[in-house]
């Protein structure tokens, strides 16, 4: 009889002692499983459910459906575990009784930032970023091509480059978008001149406007001769061929000798460039301006390509419109930007697929007009120019011209004293946009020195704050947010 109670004594101190342990309010890092009572190790820890925690440890086990979840409060984010339990700093502060301290609740888990006098350390000692006067959100406040910048979003175009993308004109107003690919010479689309396919067309009816914005354009152009793309199907719907070139009347560098003309790719496309961020640029609709005379720019990504045409993705978030028809389609393969293709047509929301006529395909129609007007280097020498981070020289009595993008580095001198794009530096790979460090440490280039700020001291981590501003210290984003 008494080795039955001996046996029915233990099994019960047994089961009191498994309840009790399952309700105790310390646990080693192991997540637990409620269903069969198995863990799995998810760091390397001193002790285990048999003994007492370390000093100063405060874990406790948050009860979750049919599981129990371990929830760490460390000094270091490395040591913390997978816990869905906290919502809110509250949670931290309300599990991890450490007096003075301040806490994070990011991702799940509580996170240790200071404490005592450290708490007041915001910003002590670390860079500010200076964020553009434009950010997304006063991008949403104003018109523009649907949802776009004043600025190149993509590349460092210089001044001269941005405007050799320019507005088509009649007494009327703007009406179509084109790209100056040479001093003489613009490029834009057939469909902007669909009537010269079953009329006569005079030139002098149409204006070329330079400019920001051609309501006031800087320079007003006028035109020569307007050769639309004879094999372009008028009454198709295939961007194929949906080309136009306008012959000015004089060079551009008559009146602006310092613009820039963006050249024609002549490079065979391939299936590598999709998913690639492109720029595209025009005059046309914005969303709340109809009648816009403005040029906005916008970044959309490559998407697929035929024979003659290609087609670009604005996400749902900003793309060409109304208006942009003729405009530029952007990309640099490294040797500086060039015009991909020409705006045939899109989706009506204005924030989605668009359609444009390729170049490179194109070339031999394109070269048959530009071939008409030689290019000379004028007053450059081989020792070149730094013009506003844009390398220029003359090269075989050609004038040859290079942008000092982030992978080319900057603009100076070169050991053969010769003005190029030099090697980039750290701080040129970093870039404006720069990175995190350790989901703590926001770090960027900015005016040739590489910056950092600590993020944790104000409440905050580093992450993804805008496409204009890159990496930088944004607010934590709490569940149900």
């Amino acid at each position: 009889m008494r080795d039955v109670l001996f046996i029915f004594t233990s099994v019960l101190l047994l089961v009191v002692w498994t309840a009790c342990s399952s309700s105790t309010s310390y646990a080693p890092d192991y997540l637990f499983d409620g269903d069969n009572d198995t863990t799995e190790s998810v760091a390397e820890v001193e002790w285990n459910i048999d003994n007492e925690p370390p000093d100063n440890s405060s874990i406790p086990i948050v009860e979750q459906g049919d599981e129990l979840f371990v929830h760490t409060c460390s000094a270091d984010a490395s040591d913390s575990v997978r816990a869905p339990a906290c919502t809110s700093v509250e949670d931290c502060e309300r599990w991890c009784e450490t007096p003075d301290s301040r806490w994070l609740c990011q991702q799940n888990r509580c996170f240790w930032q200071c404490s005592g006098d450290d708490c007041d350390m915001c910003g002590v000692g670390d860079d500010e970023k200076t964020l553009p006067a434009e950010t997304k959100a006063a991008r949403d406040a104003e018109p523009r091509i649907y949802y776009g910048s004043e600025s190149p979003t993509l590349y460092n175009l210089s001044a001269g480059q941005q405007d050799a993308v320019v507005a088509l004109m009649t007494h009327g107003g703007n009406f179509c978008t084109g790209t100056l690919i040479h001093p003489q010479v613009v490029l834009s689309a057939a469909h902007c001149f669909s009537e010269a396919y079953y009329k006569a067309v005079d030139p002098e009816d149409y204006y070329v406007g330079v400019g920001s914005d051609v309501q006031n354009p800087t320079y007003l152009l006028s035109v020569a001769e307007i050769i639309p793309h004879e094999d372009y199907d008028v009454y198709g719907s295939g961007a194929g061929h949906d080309m136009s070139l306008l012959v000015l009347q004089d060079p551009v560098w008559t009146v602006y000798p310092e613009l820039e003309p963006i050249p024609v790719n002549d490079r065979p496309l391939d299936n590598e460039m999709i998913g690639d961020e492109v720029q595209t640029v025009g005059y046309g609709e914005t969303h709340d301006d109809k009648y816009n005379t403005q040029r906005w720019w916008t970044t959309e990504l490559f998407n697929d390509f035929t024979t003659y045409a290609l087609s670009v993705n604005g996400q749902g978030e900003s793309s060409v419109c109304y208006g942009d028809s003729g405009g530029p389609v952007i990309y640099d393969f490294g040797s500086g930007p060039a015009v991909l293709g020409t705006v045939s047509y899109g989706d009506p929301s204005c924030v989605g697929i668009d359609h444009f006529s390729r170049t490179d395909n194109d070339m031999e129609w394109i070269n048959q007009t530009l071939d008409r007007f030689p290019l000379g280097c004028g007053d450059l020498t081989e020792t070149g120019i730094c013009d506003d981070g844009v390398a220029r020289w003359c090269e075989d009595d050609r004038a040859m011209s290079e942008v000092c993008t982030t992978d080319q580095g900057t603009c100076g001198l070169t050991d053969d004293d010769l003005n190029r794009c030099l090697p980039p530096t750290e701080c040129d790979l970093l870039g404006y946009r720069g990175e995190c460090l350790d989901g703590d440490i926001a770090r960027w280039c900015e005016d040739g020195v590489i910056r950092q700020r600590r993020c944790l001291p104000c409440d905050q981590i580093c992450g993804f704050y805008d496409r204009d501003v890159g990496f930088y210290c944004i607010d934590p984003a709490y569940p149900g947010d």
